[in-house]
């Protein structure tokens, strides 16, 4: 991977040592990053539950919100709406988040950004208690959620959970299609035409990690979404899991995570190429010259989503300078547990919601 500007920001004063955590960009200007929950090494939990970072100022910051906290949890991932508002489902207990046993969360919390309130979402259809799904807004307001780690494993695809930001009600829908792997720790993003959620990595459990269809595509465009196993071309890297993926112009970048099939952290980048529905390419190196356009959809039906505006170069930093906080925290993280695996049982898998690991 070659070609992608770098900033080191781990030097900065008050940098949080935290790991799965959950990081958004909010604010009124979207400029600055918010930093919820997570784990820590010390052993004081009097620590704040969310940190902010100035983009501009680089800056870091313990903000005051007001309304009730919510207990901090672990691998919670956030998504912001056009309001600014941050949403923060489910995510898991234990003893490095203050807790004395694992359990897992089914809540919504809703954090305001831009007027830094606490709120509640809806519960009633809920998704089952989970950590480690992914998330991806919608054109139309609405987050939809997939995998994660239960209480019986990682979950299946074929079910997945939406929630309106608008109403704040959640609906249940059945996927069709090739149905991916169960998995957990993955990561999604939105496609370029704002029809497909692409899926990428995660694992299936710490036996047999391998997951068949590492990278899928969700087709959004009619009801139930359909799954399909997109063309693929370019050297397919090791799959990952607990890693960050981003959309930066027409690319997906891929930041860390563990690799379980080698049983390390994984210390690359990578960078798939995902300007032609037709045919996604893993590259090595990032092009921000080439045209933020995305390919017409091959596919005969017209999409009912429109395309929003094109990205906006903030937009485009703010992307990049969180998924390095991100891959930092979650790298941090995969790094502690491989360390202490290595010393104490050097055939050993990390397995997840594990006290011991910590």
């Amino acid at each position: 991977m070659t070609n992608i500007p770098w900033a080191d920001l781990s030097n900065i004063v008050g940098t949080p040592i935290q790991s799965g955590a959950t990081v958004s960009a909010g604010g009124p200007n979207k400029d600055i990053i918010f930093l919820v929950g997570g784990s820590f090494e010390n052993s004081s939990y009097d620590i704040p539950l969310v940190y902010t970072f100035d983009t501009v100022k680089n800056v870091w910051n313990t903000p005051i919100i007001k309304g009730t906290q919510p207990t901090r949890r672990n691998y919670i991932y956030s998504i912001i709406d056009v309001t600014g508002k941050m949403y923060l489902f489910g995510g898991s207990y234990d003893v490095v988040t203050g807790n004395s046993s694992w359990s897992l969360e089914n809540r919504m919390d809703i954090l305001d950004t831009i007027e830094l309130t606490w709120s509640i979402g809806s519960q009633p259809q809920a998704p089952t208690p989970r950590d480690g799904y992914s998330a991806t807004l919608l054109p139309n307001g609405i987050i939809a959620y997939i995998g994660g780690y239960g209480v019986d494993g990682p979950t299946n695809l074929k079910e997945i959970y939406l929630y309106d930001t608008k109403n704040n009600a959640w609906e249940t829908m059945i996927t069709v299609g090739t149905i991916p792997d169960a998995r957990a720790h993955h990561s999604s993003v939105l496609g370029l035409n704002n029809d497909r959620i692409i899926i990428y990595g995660g694992f299936y459990s710490s036996t047999s990690p391998a997951v068949a269809h590492d990278l899928s595509v969700l087709d959004i465009r009619n009801k139930p979404y359909r799954w399909f196993t997109p063309n693929i071309s370019g050297t397919i890297p090791p799959t990952p899991s607990a890693h960050t993926a981003n959309v930066v112009g027409r690319y997906m970048i891929v930041t860390y995570g563990f690799l379980y099939s080698k049983q390390y952290v994984n210390p690359d980048v990578y960078i798939l190429d995902i300007g032609n529905d037709s045919e996604y390419k893993w590259v090595t190196s990032f092009d921000p010259k080439l045209s933020l356009t995305p390919s017409p959809n091959p596919s005969p039906n017209p999409s009912p989503i429109q395309n929003g505006s094109s990205i906006s170069i903030g937009t485009m930093i703010g992307a990049i300078i969180g998924t390095f906080i991100g891959g930092i925290l979650l790298t941090i993280f995969a790094l502690m547990i491989y360390r202490w695996y290595k010393r104490k049982h050097p055939r050993a898998i990390p397995t997840h919601g594990s006290q011991a690991i910590y």
